[in-house]
């Protein structure tokens, strides 16, 4: 079937009365399955035409038409969005061409939709939450497919063992999908109607804010988390975050009751990475090797990436654990390095098949279709230069970016490398009296390393009774006799502080223990010890404290920390 612009201008005259094309333009959506194009008649109106390339796209039309006619007027008033109208259809060879009223707006990609901000980000939570609330006799009606949890959990095992006999798929990948198959926890939760075929090509937006849902060829009652697995692709972390912030809002405005799906994201995630192995089956199955190798590529790029997760994780963990960053940097670098060259060799894959396509095409034979005729060869043989010379520029952009990250990973290897070693100087001359790390270990900006004496603020201290401590003055003379020495220095009482000079040791090497503060505390001030080598530094020895006309009491020496 010829399906080039000017023959669907054709089918949309013959299926809406009255509707005469003045211009054409192609206009790609899900060009694998149907060809479309936008027609604009002589009032400047404007009609989408949609014709199925294949008997199932063909079904999905029909399907699409059933959902529509159940969207009632009082349904889409509720909507935050506009959905399609069918104005006509035509019937060629067997299957209906439809065409539908255009609507305003048009297709953005995930990191647009990321950059117009938070309004958008927004309505895609509203547009969602929306959908999942439909009344289920839209479903019904339509006699469309409801599965439970436990069902659609089968269905993915399924089709996970039709892939794992092909032989293609990483190990790695099938391991981790089996194990999240048999997660009982991740499959608890309560079946929604869901739009089936939700992404960024099936949202229109004008102005910054979505207006319009297409694509509505797979509505059925299912897991809400297959309209969010677009989401995991995107480059913004929290875009999936926000998303579903709002989403949250809207269900609980709109009354919904919360199901405790708290796996929402992960299945989402999950749904994402296992679509490669559906594409690859589908490439098997019509035995397209390019679709097959497409396939693998980006198989062996979502294996990279869980393994990037899983490495990141890990380092991560024993990082928080430690206190240290920057080595976490390295090892991300070099994750995206490996991420990187996959998606280089998954584009030259695919630049290679290309290639094959069009040597083909020259030759008046285009692959993967079931048409040959010799205008659609040279029309596609044009598509295919176009679509090759933008792979070519997309393997040397990441080739660039490729470059970039090996002389990021080269400049953080030296910079962790300086990092191993220092020499640090001290604001003060004393004695280790603790070391804060250990060898090997990492230490965070402003943390201690080690903890010095400083022997030159030695005082005294001595606990006295209530009696002595009250004939005691600030500057009176005592002696002080070092423990086991017959030793003795002169000293002065340089402070009075009771029991209340427990604050005054926060910062020393040794404080006073309970008992001592319950009696009165007498601090003194002995230069004599600084000035006596075989003192040493006496930080912690006790000794005798005598006051003139008082008598004797227990004194120890301490001294401040530097730090």
């Amino acid at each position: 079937m010829d399906r080039q612009p000017l023959r669907l201008a054709a089918l949309a005259a013959a299926a809406v009365p009255g509707l005469a094309p003045v211009s054409v333009e192609a206009s790609p959506d899900d060009p694998a399955d149907f060809s479309t194009a936008v027609v604009v008649d002589g009032e400047g109106q404007r009609w989408r035409v949609r014709s199925p390339r294949t008997p199932e796209a063909g079904i999905r039309l029909e399907t699409e038409l059933q959902v529509l006619a159940g969207l009632t007027p009082a349904v889409r008033a509720g909507l935050p969005f506009r959905t399609p109208s069918v104005a006509g259809a035509v019937r060629l060879e067997g299957l209906r061409t439809f065409v539908y009223q255009d609507m305003p707006g048009r297709p953005v990609t995930l990191d647009e939709l990321a950059r117009l901000g938070e309004p958008a980000v927004q309505d895609v939570g509203r547009v969602l939450a929306a959908i999942h609330t439909l009344p289920s006799d839209v479903v019904d009606h339509a006699d469309l497919p409801s599965y439970t949890a436990e069902q659609i959990r089968q269905r993915h095992l399924h089709a996970l063992d039709q892939a794992a006999t092909s032989g293609r798929v990483p190990p790695l990948l099938l391991r981790r999908w089996e194990e999240a198959m048999e997660e009982e926890a991740l499959w608890r939760f309560t079946p929604v109607p869901v739009h089936g075929d939700l992404h960024e090509d099936n949202l229109l937006l004008e102005r910054g804010r979505v207006v319009g849902v297409t694509g509505w060829t797979d509505l059925h009652v299912g897991d809400p988390a297959g309209d969010v697995a677009w989401l995991a692709a995107a480059t913004d972390p929290d875009l999936a975050d926000r998303v579903l912030d709002a989403y949250a809002a809207r269900r609980a405005d709109a009354g919904a009751a919360d199901d405790g799906d708290a796996h929402l994201m992960r299945r989402a995630a999950l749904l994402a990475e296992f679509a490669l192995s559906q594409w690859l089956t589908r490439g098997l199955d019509r035995h397209d090797e390019g679709m097959v190798a497409e396939a693998e590529a980006m198989l062996a790029g979502a294996r990279a990436t869980s393994q990037e997760s899983e490495a990141t994780l890990v380092r991560a963990e024993e990082l928080k654990a430690k206190g240290i960053q920057s080595a976490a940097v390295l090892d991300k670098a070099s994750a995206s390095h490996s991420v990187a060259a996959l998606a280089a060799k998954a584009a030259a894959a695919r630049v290679e098949t290309l290639r094959i396509q069009h040597a083909a095409a020259s030759k008046g034979t285009f692959l993967g279709d079931s048409y040959n005729d010799t205008p659609y060869s040279s029309q596609r043989t044009m598509e295919l230069d176009l679509l090759a010379a933008e792979l070519r520029a997309d393997l040397e952009e990441r080739t660039g970016r490729l470059a970039k990250v090996r002389d990021h990973i080269a400049v953080e290897r030296q910079r962790v490398g300086r990092m191993r070693e220092a020499f640090l100087n001290s604001p003060v001359d004393g004695r280790v009296w603790e070391a804060a790390l250990g060898a090997g270990e990492y230490a965070r900006k402003g943390q201690d390393i080690l903890r010095l004496l400083d022997c030159s603020t030695t005082v005294v201290t001595a606990s006295v009774g209530e009696r002595d401590y009250n004939r005691l003055r600030v500057g009176d003379p005592a002696r002080f006799r070092l423990a086991g020495t017959r030793r003795s220095y002169d000293a002065v009482v340089l402070r009075l502080a009771g029991s209340g000079a427990a604050t005054v040791y926060n910062n020393m090497a040794i404080s006073p223990g309970p008992d001592h503060l319950q009696r009165y505390d007498v601090a003194l001030s002995v230069p004599g010890l600084l000035h006596d080598p075989e003192a040493n530094c006496a930080v912690g020895r006790t000794g005798k404290v005598s006051f003139s006309g008082i008598g004797e009491a227990t004194g120890r020496l301490r001294s401040w920390l530097g730090l």
